[in-house]
């Protein structure tokens, strides 16, 4: 994973004066498992619902073009995922579904040719959910 964190950063952050590098760092797998979990104990009062999600390679998802070599790369190590984050690691606390979606795709930015995901509407039911919920 840390191959791909340093790919991601240095193909979109390069000349930038920041600790990028160790920000993507902190993502991978190692350190989340043996560093910040440990550390970041859950809040009893607190409910923890997650999403996983899938497109390209694995999946019948397409995956926007942007998103694809790390998606190979990822597929390769830790099986389907969204692009930037392994399905198996997005799960937290009750996983509420695994939606068919890339990464982008989740907060709306572009649409791949043949996706059907609705990030508006997956976001409105996820704000009537906490409401119902009472949040």
């Amino acid at each position: 994973m840390t191959d791909a964190a340093r790919w991601v950063s240095d193909a979109t952050m390069e000349g930038t004066p920041s600790d990028f590098h160790q920000a993507v760092g902190d993502l991978t797998p190692e350190y989340v498992t043996n560093s910040f979990n440990p550390n970041v104990p859950d809040h009893p009062d607190v409910r923890y619902w997650s999403y996983a999600a899938h497109a390209g390679r694995g999946t019948k998802v397409s995956i926007n073009p942007v998103l694809a070599p790390l998606n190979m790369m990822l597929y390769s190590r830790q099986g389907p995922n969204d692009g930037f984050v392994a399905a198996t690691s997005a799960v937290w606390g009750e996983c509420l579904g695994t939606l068919e979606a890339d990464h982008a795709q989740q907060i709306g930015i572009g649409r791949s040719i043949g996706s059907k995901f609705d990030s508006c509407g997956f976001f409105g039911g996820l704000a009537a959910k906490l409401a119902d919920e009472g949040f």
